[in-house]
């Protein structure tokens, strides 16, 4: 039997009954030996927590968490507990899951092998404890801290404290909280591995299969454009325009609005960058900034100041590929289309791959309807929201884009920021398509 397989095997047995408690690990000294805990199975429950932490807040990771009941309030026994997941008698955006009891269990199965192999890859590397504390969320930050310094932020970067979000514990998620701006409200901007973003969503297909990014014949894979007059807050647009803000309250300067992080990264480290060294089959969430920069002394039932038909895309220009620019495009009917990339850097060719369901629209209205995560955004044409979820027919990933707003997916913006946050996969190749 290889430890993977053992390992998995463990954690079946453990998820029977009250799931994983200090006793059951406590049976296991070989485990608590893979957790860096020998002999201290509290520690070992903790570590444990760490690593379902370290694989994202994803419908796998909910799977193993609910099923192991890790750091979750108890909710009765193995079946109970994946019955409460699915809520059935719940609002969609309270849901723990959201998933019917068999697409549970695939969840687990496919959850306990992505767990088993990041513990053992964590204890391979013999790193028992970090600055942390947590040997499994440091362990990916590993390769920043031995000399990559294309990570490091420049001055300029470093002048703006709002890239570096603030994160917190929020019913036993985390959160990343920002300062919206034009009037300081807060907006929850989930990142999600900082593990808050909730990767559910009301679609009547609940894949996580990974789909490829259309290519694009965008003539730039790098940086932002197009060149374009900017404003300030003391002194905003006359017209309704994206994203032309250099002093943004929450974001500063908003042309390089397209910014990434790898999921394994430790929370108290990660930065968000248009610049990943990537690495291969590792998931990156990434986060579009956008905003209408007219004067908000113009938008007061004025329609001509406010966005209409506001769309959001992305794509990468050729696959697979040195060096790829993963790219995000914002348009409308009446105002230009702005685009900003971010790079991912390594030395093999790679492929850009969109992560099914993950995309969300987080503005300060649609938390406070639906919840920190925000409004979930469909992502393709085969899926049709009831009203109730005022979703649209669409996607990040199609030749329209999706629909954003401020308060529901009806493309129109006013004076609310926000975000749209999905998530990526990279997966290296040998070949330059």
């Amino acid at each position: 039997m290889s430890d993977e397989t053992k390992l998995i095997a463990a954690f079946e047995e453990m998820r029977r009954g009250e799931g994983v408690t200090p006793a059951k690990l406590n049976a296991r000294p070989w485990l608590l030996d893979l957790l860096s805990t020998p002999g201290d199975p509290v520690a070992g429950l903790a570590a444990l927590d760490q690593a379902i932490n370290a694989l994202g807040d994803r419908r796998v990771s909910r799977a193993v968490r609910n099923a192991l009941n890790v750091n979750m309030e108890w909710h009765g026994d193995l079946e109970e507990r994946r019955e409460w997941a699915y809520g059935v008698n719940l609002p969609k955006n309270e849901r723990f899951l959201g998933v019917s009891r068999g697409t549970h269990i695939k969840y687990e199965k496919d959850g306990f092998a992505e767990l088993a192999q990041l513990i053992l890859a964590r204890a391979a590397t013999g790193k028992s404890e970090a600055e942390s504390g947590d040997p499994f969320l440091d362990a990916a930050q590993q390769h920043l801290d031995e000399g990559d310094d294309s990570q490091t932020p420049t001055a300029e970067e470093s002048a703006v404290p709002t890239r570096t979000l603030k994160v917190v514990i929020r019913h036993r998620h985390l959160v990343v909280l920002a300062v919206a701006c034009l009037g300081a409200a807060a907006i929850i901007a989930p990142a999600a591995w900082d593990g808050e973003t909730n990767k559910e969503t009301p679609k009547a297909s609940s894949s996580e299969t990974p789909v490829k990014i259309p290519e694009t014949d965008l003539d730039n894979s790098y940086g932002w454009g197009p060149d374009r007059k900017m404003y300030s807050v003391k002194s905003p647009a006359p017209y309704a325009v994206f994203n032309s803000l250099t002093d943004q309250f929450t974001f500063g300067d908003e042309r390089e609005f397209l910014l990434c992080h790898d999921e394994k990264e430790a929370v108290d480290k990660r930065r968000w960058s248009n610049r990943i060294a990537a690495e291969d089959g590792h998931l990156y969430d990434c986060q579009a900034w956008f905003s209408n920069a007219v004067s908000p002394g113009l938008d007061k039932g004025n329609s001509a100041a406010q966005i209409h038909n506001a769309r959001f895309k992305i794509g990468v220009r050729k696959q697979p590929a040195y060096n790829p620019g993963l790219w995000g495009r914002l348009s409308a009917d009446n105002a230009p289309a702005v685009w900003a990339a971010c790079n991912f850097v390594a030395e093999k060719p790679m492929e850009i791959l969109y992560i099914e369901d993950s995309t969300y629209l987080i503005t300060k209205p649609t938390q406070e309807k639906h919840g920190d995560k925000g409004l979930p955004i469909s992502d393709g044409d085969d899926n049709i929201f009831t009203p109730e979820d005022e979703g649209v027919l669409g996607g990040i990933t199609k030749p329209d884009g999706a629909l954003i707003g401020e308060e529901r997916q009806d493309g129109i913006l006013r004076q609310s920021p926000g975000w749209v946050q999905f998530t990526i996969l990279v997966k290296f190749s040998d070949k330059v398509g």
